[in-house]
């Protein structure tokens, strides 16, 4: 797996007075229908991370594991919506075909956090 670059909210993936934050992986694949070359991604509850490599402008489908939500963004400059080209939030079970969410190849960074 290639590396992937992760923050939590405090940058050092444990929250402040308390227990580390609850993470999980996604699955980021290059085609359509979780096909093609996929890469089980590591996310922080509140974190930004880059996506691989090998996904970033490329990624065609995505899986979301139940109870968690993720914002994907089309920006350079980490999960800062105020300079996103576009978002898209997306739940359990993701999307099989972000070219539907019009967001095939698109996708730099995410954020996830647990549904309330």
């Amino acid at each position: 797996m290639s590396p992937v670059n992760t923050t939590s909210p405090k940058g050092n993936g444990v929250l402040t007075n308390g227990p580390p934050a609850p993470w999980t992986f996604i699955l980021a694949c290059l085609n359509d229908n979780y096909s093609g070359d996929c890469d089980a991604v590591p996310v922080v509850a509140g974190g930004c991370t880059q996506m691989p490599a090998r996904q970033i402008n490329a990624m065609s489908s995505v899986q979301v594991p139940c109870g968690w939500v993720c914002t994907f963004y089309n920006t350079v400059n980490m999960c800062d919506a105020s300079n996103a080209v576009s978002i898209t939030t997306l739940a359990y079970p993701g999307s099989a075909a972000l070219s539907e969410e019009v967001f095939d190849d698109v996708v730099d960074y995410v954020e996830c956090n647990t549904e309330n």
